[in-house]
């Protein structure tokens, strides 16, 4: 849309351009500039003349002139409407909320002048109805209306279209939150770079940015990024409890969305999330020495993947991911057959992925996996024929 705008602004302002240019060479060949400008119909006529006869008939010129009058007078219009459709896009909020409070005001004024009617004193004793029919009419002629039959019908579609209008407020106000929302969580990651830029001040951008996380959370407590980010601005702060919190909630969150998405795609990325949350659980166990807490949380975060049946790059770079955590969780148990396993299942699921982590994710598990193979000499001492040829030799 601002490109049409952009363009259209510089159409007009070119052909407004050439018709001042126009309008000055044609007052100037009639000579009505030379009581400003002496001489200025003779130097037209000189430099026009040979031109002139290079021109095609004038009927020729008359139609392009008309060609081009219309193609003006249509971009012209088209700007119009461009910049028109712009502007009442930008200002349908304001209009909105003017139009309600001014709604809302006709409807509270109104509903005084109804209890005004059923307040007055009847002489009845025993009342069978709260609203008559005489005292009723007149409040609705105060208010503008007429008879109850044609009141009853205007006020229906009155709820008709506030309905719509509590619609459109809903959406307004979602749409609000989202971006206040998506604002928090850009102002926090700007905190948290800042602090790793900034050393003496690092603490207290990443207390910034957990704030900020914190507040994104705080209005929409199902948002996974913001259970995320804020998880791991606490692991960086060392408030390991609260970022164990934050991961577990993000696996739930996120499970439970995929389990009520009606979208493939949306299902698998909700799986992966909450196969990350699993693995930054075991991360966080992983460093107080809990390995058995950690593997029980990468366990679940296989399955989370696993469940997922076809899996995309993305999924099978968190399978690697998962799969060598589970190989280093087993290596400081000192279960290396395990270990060696998982590493030959990670570098399996980074094979096929072309980029530049998974890439390196995989020369790493490649490297621990050589790193636990015994040396081809060792090896070869440890078998059986080299046993019975030492119990031969040494006979």
């Amino acid at each position: 849309m601002s490109f049409l705008v952009h363009w259209a602004h510089r159409l007009l302002l070119g052909a407004g351009i050439l018709i001042v240019i126009g309008v000055a060479i044609y007052a100037g060949w009639q000579g009505w500039l030379d009581a400003i400008f002496p001489g200025t119909q003779d130097v037209l006529q000189k430099l026009a003349e040979p031109l002139w006869k290079l021109l095609p008939a004038l009927e020729r010129i008359e139609r392009f002139v008309r060609i081009l009058g219309a193609i003006v007078t249509a971009c012209t219009a088209a700007a119009g409407v461009v910049t028109g459709i712009y502007f009442s896009k930008r200002n349908l909020p304001q209009r909105l909320r003017e139009l309600m409070a001014a709604e809302d005001e006709r409807l509270l004024g109104n509903r005084k002048a109804l209890m005004a009617a059923i307040s007055q004193s009847r002489p009845y004793v025993h009342e069978t109805t709260v609203f008559h029919v005489r005292p009723l009419e007149r409040a609705l002629k105060e208010i503008g209306l007429s008879k109850i039959d044609p009141a009853y019908e205007s006020l229906s579609e009155a709820v008709t279209e506030l309905e719509g209008k509590l619609r459109t407020s809903e959406t307004e106000i979602k749409s609000i939150q989202e971006q206040k929302v998506a604002a928090h969580i850009l102002r926090g990651s700007i905190a948290s770079a800042r602090a790793e830029a900034n050393a003496e001040q690092r603490d207290e951008y990443r207390h910034l940015a957990e704030q900020e996380f914190s507040a994104a959370h705080a209005m929409r407590p199902e948002d996974l990024d913001a259970l995320e980010l804020r998880g791991l601005q606490r692991q960086l702060r060392g408030n390991e409890p609260g970022a164990r919190a934050d991961f577990e909630q993000l696996s739930v969150v996120a499970l439970a969305s995929a389990q009520a998405a009606t979208d493939s795609t949306v299902a698998t990325a909700r799986r992966i999330r909450a196969a990350r949350g699993y693995r930054r659980q075991a991360g966080l166990f992983e460093q107080l020495n809990r390995q058995r807490d950690a593997r029980r949380r990468l366990n679940d975060g296989l399955d989370a993947i696993n469940a997922i049946g076809s899996l995309n790059d993305e999924a099978n770079f968190e399978k690697g991911c998962l799969h060598c955590a589970y190989a280093r969780v087993q290596i400081n148990l000192n279960q290396l057959p395990v270990a060696k396993k998982h590493l030959t299942d990670a570098i399996k699921a980074l094979a096929g992925i072309p980029t530049e982590e998974a890439r390196k994710l995989k020369d790493e598990a490649n490297d621990t996996l050589q790193g636990l193979q015994p040396p081809q000499s060792l090896a070869a001492a440890r078998g059986l024929w080299a046993r019975i040829k030492g119990w031969f030799c040494s006979g």
